[in-house]
């Protein structure tokens, strides 16, 4: 990776203020995958957290990503957006993103599976919290895991509103919210855990095996986020490892797995384990790039602590936080560099499984960044960010 680290003194800076052109499609509700043409969901920021250019390398990689590939049976529930024509800074060798068609339906069973958790629950939260709960909840389900049919996308819906709770599972120890350990799921034992009870039996009853997993999944992710984390790191794998663990990357791409109604072998998984890897550390710099500005405010106001891999490079390279941004963006190319290279190689001899499955990789880590680049909660730390309508 350190191939990727720009001579900072030889980057200029542009201005940070862009005109952004806000363009969406939407259609009329319609029930069926086929016909639900490119009904696209409506979008109110953007922003590119780099505000100085990096090196942007030709590419011609992801060819499945291409529009006139869109019509694989995998992509049957998705529909293609090219970020740039919304509106959406693009520094990606991805040649699009893609979006569940059933955005409509995933709102609507959020909104309903947070009253019926607010419901529930002793204490109140306020409407925006909860309005901007779900909003992020929606946003990184269908642009994610878009590859799923209704059913199952409706049951991620649901988990992932529980994802974006995490703070009151962590924090508050809110049985209605929280996760039971390891321990007392073995045991069969313990308290009530509301929210848990209610997902798992309807993951389970869509699919045993892949339900099994991706609950296991969740309870490993919410075990790792009651660690305290180091106050430093020594280097930027010393960052990446603790992170995959904390940020819950697993739980995301066996969602994935989940959506993609694929059952893969120990072999299957041994075989895609370094691109699925590379799709990890890709998702969680894009993510820590976007979110930067946003856990900084929360620093200055509220004296949050800052475990972002922004300040990990600005500390480790002793650097500027616009250096290190730019810094981080070189090693997000790098790794899709990789990732190409990787799943080229997969490709030639992979099952029907396996190529599912790693494109599924593919299109969450392609999506995130479309999650990221537009994602409220992120945005609105940004200047500028707010499309025109």
């Amino acid at each position: 990776m350190h191939r990727s680290i720009v001579n900072i003194s030889r980057i200029k800076p542009y201005p940070q203020s862009t005109t952004l052109i806000h363009c969406t499609c939407e259609s009329p509700r319609l029930n069926h995958a086929h016909s639900l043409g490119n009904r696209t969901r409506k979008i109110e920021y953007a922003f590119d957290p780099v505000s100085i250019p990096t090196e942007k390398r030709p590419s011609d990689s992801f060819s499945f990503l291409r529009p006139e590939r869109i019509a694989f049976h995998a992509f049957q529930h998705a529909n293609y957006i090219t970020p740039p024509s919304v509106g959406v800074p693009w520094p990606t060798s991805f040649p699009s993103s893609l979006q569940s068609k059933y955005w409509v339906e995933v709102e609507e069973t959020a909104r309903a599976f947070t009253q019926e958790i607010v419901e529930r629950r002793s204490e109140v939260k306020d409407a925006k919290y909860l309005d901007a709960i779900i909003e992020a909840a929606v946003s990184m389900v269908v642009n994610t895991v878009p590859m799923g049919n209704l059913t199952r996308t409706k049951i991620l819906a649901k988990l992932y509103v529980f994802f974006f709770l995490s703070d009151d599972v962590v924090e508050s120890r809110n049985r209605v919210t929280g996760i039971p350990s390891n321990d007392e799921l073995q045991n069969g034992q313990g308290p009530e855990y509301t929210v848990y009870d209610m997902l798992a039996p309807a993951v389970l009853s869509e699919d045993a095996v892949q339900g099994k997993r991706l609950l296991s999944s969740v309870v490993a992710w919410v075990s790792a986020m009651k660690e305290s984390a180091p106050e430093r790191f020594l280097t930027l794998e010393d960052y990446l490892t603790y992170r995959v663990a904390d940020f819950g990357t697993g739980a995301i791409f066996r969602s994935v797995e989940f959506a993609c109604h694929v059952s893969l072998s120990e072999a299957d998984i041994q075989a895609i384990a370094h691109l699925q890897s590379l799709c990890e550390k890709h998702f969680l710099l894009t993510n820590d790039l976007y979110s930067y500005a946003k856990e900084a405010i929360a620093e200055q106001k509220h004296g949050d602590p800052v475990l972002n891999v922004v300040r990990v490079v600005q500390h480790l390279m002793n650097t500027s936080v616009t250096a290190a941004k730019a810094i981080v963006r070189q090693i997000i190319w790098d790794v899709e560099h990789q990732m190409h290279h990787e799943y080229a190689h997969l490709a030639q001899n992979a099952s029907k499984s396996q190529l599912t499955y790693v494109q599924g990789l593919i299109v969450a880590v392609a999506g995130n960044m479309f999650f990221s680049a537009t994602c409220a909660r992120y945005a609105q730390a940004v200047a500028e960010s707010r499309l025109h309508a």
